[in-house]
């Protein structure tokens, strides 16, 4: 047992991996075309991880991607299931959730990681972070609906390229 969910962790952040929430997310398939209630996925991507790497360290971009985690472990619901997908991208997949409620809880993750703080000596560990927000269609395919957060997650970083100049 302990192998066993210990291969589910992602080990930097302790969050699930991407095998393990590739398993919840046939299961929230499975379950949400049975039952008629929706799921939705944030694609979460922290920006500025390579830039704080280059400047700080990989240490310090480690501080930031645990520390994330940590808070975002916090912030959703316990229902919520949470996994770091890829380098500096993270995936919750919210339950019972519709995409206008997604909206809701992304906004929140926005407004709070304006206050969550990285410090490295003296210094503080700036990022912020672009989500893309995707339903699940009752019938789709998973592969479908991850394809549309990622298309919502790059229009996000797109117009906060624009926004910052």
């Amino acid at each position: 047992d302990m192998l066993r969910n210990e291969s589910f962790k992602d080990d930097l952040t302790g969050l699930y991996n991407k095998i393990a929430i590739e398993s919840i997310l046939h299961y929230k398939k499975n379950r949400a075309d049975r039952s008629k209630k929706p799921f939705t996925i944030l694609l979460i991507d922290i920006d500025r991880i390579n830039q704080i790497n280059e400047r700080h360290g990989v240490f310090a971009g480690d501080m930031v991607l645990r520390d994330f985690a940590d808070n975002l472990m916090r912030l959703l619901r316990s229902e919520d299931a949470i996994a770091r997908w890829s380098e500096d991208k993270f995936i919750s997949v919210l339950s019972d959730c519709y995409y206008f409620d997604a909206e809701v809880v992304a906004k929140k993750i926005k407004f709070f990681v304006k206050e969550w703080e990285v410090k490295l000596d003296n210094t503080i560990l700036d990022y912020w972070v672009n989500i893309g927000i995707s339903q699940y269609n009752m019938n789709e395919t998973l592969d479908s609906m991850l394809d549309r957060a990622e298309v919502n997650l790059k229009s996000e970083k797109d117009k906060a390229n624009l926004f910052r100049g």
